[in-house]
């Protein structure tokens, strides 16, 4: 994973601007061996009864309001009264504190004070180290003293600080809060324990590195995962960075209001934004969430019950993202006509999970009262289903076949259990058109931000990070190959052009995998055996040197 990680601290209606970038390097753990002869305290947090919040959540689960997986422990954890500090030849000092909250699938530190002189460094890591984040110094502190990180998996992780001997003893960290993710999210979970969840989202869901994602792979950049903290509870909603007329590349991000509308004080809520939180390949189950930002302000939004609203809400990210993060800000389009209304996708975190891609079956206007700022969407049903939304969707955005946006997501019945039932599987967006006017002031419509030159103007193209189109990223990632005999009694020839280990998976026509194996490709004709499946027709895929391969198969013994 990413080890240099940008983070942004909180500002909201005019208050704290602190860019909080790591400055990457090395914990000390690593680079001074007599660190590891000494034994780090554990500090054990109470222990959290994940089925209790989880049963909770049951009873209220749905898309109109934020998606909660996490609960803040109050702490009361400072380096003046708890860890160890190893005094090094040179006089320089080392502290270190190992925190264990049991069974999280994810957790991370909030400091209430980060109070650290010049030449003082703070790293947070994994025991095992798989995720460093920092190295963090002075300017990282927040205007009010504070300081927090991204998540990290797991239930543990150990906070080391160091100190120069010039500076030695001088600094203050407390940290008031630690966060208990009960639910896994983007990929984050404990692998040391049998799972409550096996997956946080629905098994109908699409990774959007599969197939039905190729031809999205640079509109997908846009879509982020949004973690708030408020109070006691982490919460989840999915957004999109959205371009303007100016083709500046401000970081507007839109989302829906219901993500914060139960937040009675947003100075209080913590945002952390999560770029291209997506699995590597279509069928594997890890991928990369170390790119992160944190702080955002309101500019405007307009809730589903005041007046004309589309529950839209339009943030800014504190700061400018790096470029390694490679932002895609998304088009628009606020035209009703059935060109601009024409099907195309939903890119989203359903439960908290990797990005995924549903294709809807039909997108249409309501006319009915209290939903007339809101599209209808259907989804596909049966053998033909291409995924749905969930909780932790929120926000997401309704994209039309041009790849731009046209809505954002406010609620509704869908749900990977009712794939079959065709009266359940429909949602309901926020209408792009609807938002722009909203509630007729600056602070609740999107004319103003969007096109603050030239609000006649009734749709743009998305914006990449470099102020060009990507287009190498915008080819379909699917490459066909050659198999023969085809059909086959199950043994094959792949003729591919790349040599190397691959990782081969076998799906059936309803799209679960059947097979999956790992080769060595040694010559561009390989042999593979599939005579153990039975008769049929299958979708073979080959992923090598981030590269995919696809062919349609039968089987016919």
């Amino acid at each position: 994973m990413n080890r240099i990680v940008v983070f942004m601290a909180m500002l909201l209606i005019a208050l704290q601007l602190d860019a909080q970038i790591s400055y990457g390097g090395k914990p000390r753990i690593e680079t001074e061996p007599t660190l590891s002869q000494t034994q780090v305290p554990i500090v054990q947090l109470e222990k959290i009864d994940n089925q209790k919040y989880i049963a909770e959540d049951m009873l209220i689960d749905g898309k109109d309001h934020p998606y909660r997986l996490a609960v803040m422990q109050d702490v009361a954890i400072s380096n003046k009264k708890h860890g160890v500090t190893d005094i090094l030849p040179n006089g320089d000092r080392v502290w270190r504190l190992h925190i264990v909250t049991e069974d999280a699938e994810h957790t991370f530190p909030i400091f209430s004070k980060f109070d650290i002189p010049e030449g003082a460094e703070l790293f947070v890591y994994t025991p095992d180290r798989d995720l460093v984040l920092g190295s963090f110094n002075i300017e990282n502190t927040n205007e009010d003293g504070g300081f927090y990180t991204q998540a990290l998996p797991g239930d543990e992780f150990i906070v080391e600080y160091y100190e120069p001997s010039s500076v030695a003893g001088q600094g203050t960290l407390e940290i008031s809060q630690v966060a208990h993710g009960y639910k896994p999210f983007a990929g984050f979970e404990n692998n040391k324990r049998d799972k409550i969840l096996d997956n946080s989202s629905g098994s109908c869901q699409i990774n959007i590195a599969c197939s039905e994602g190729s031809n999205w792979s640079t509109v997908k950049r846009s879509v982020l995962l949004m973690y708030m903290t408020y109070g006691g509870y982490g919460y989840m909603c999915t957004g999109a960075l959205i371009n303007n007329t100016r083709n500046d590349k401000t970081n507007y991000f839109l989302t829906a209001y219901h993500c914060i509308e139960q937040f009675s004080s947003l100075t209080s809520v913590r945002f952390t934004f999560y770029f291209n939180a997506q699995t590597t390949y279509c069928s594997s189950t890890s991928g990369n969430s170390g790119q992160s930002l944190t702080g955002a302000t309101k500019v405007a939004g307009n809730s589903k019950s005041s007046y004309n609203g589309s529950d839209f809400l339009l943030l800014k990210l504190n700061s400018t993202i790096p470029t390694s993060y490679k932002p895609f800000y998304a088009g628009w389009n606020r035209n009703t006509s059935s060109s601009a209304v024409s099907v195309g996708s939903c890119i989203h975190h359903p439960g908290g999970d990797w990005k995924k891609i549903s294709i809807p079956s039909s997108v249409s206007a309501i006319s009915t009262s209290g939903w007339t700022n809101f599209w209808y969407v259907k989804w596909r049903v049966g053998t033909n289903n291409k995924g749905c939304v969930e909780g932790g969707s929120s926000g997401s955005p309704l994209f039309n076949a041009s790849q731009q946006i046209i809505g954002q997501l406010q609620g509704g019945s869908s749900d990977c259990s009712y794939i079959y039932n065709s009266s359940k599987m429909y949602d309901m967006y926020g209408r792009l058109d609807k938002s722009w006017t909203g509630g007729n002031s600056s602070n609740s419509r999107l004319s103003d931000w969007l096109a603050p030159s030239s609000s006649g103007t009734t749709s743009i193209p998305g914006l990449n990070y470099d102020g060009t189109v990507d287009i190498e990223s915008a080819q379909p990632m699917d490459r066909t190959i050659n198999v023969y005999p085809n059909p086959s009694k199950g043994v094959l020839n792949i003729e591919v052009p790349e040599l190397g280990v691959a990782t081969y998976i076998v799906y059936d026509m309803m799209g679960r995998q059947v097979l999956q194996a790992r080769t060595v490709l040694s010559t561009q004709v390989h042999k593979i055996n599939l005579s153990g499946l039975s008769n049929g027709a299958y979708r073979l895929e080959i992923d090598v040197n981030d590269h995919r391969y696809v062919k349609p198969i039968l089987i016919n013994k």
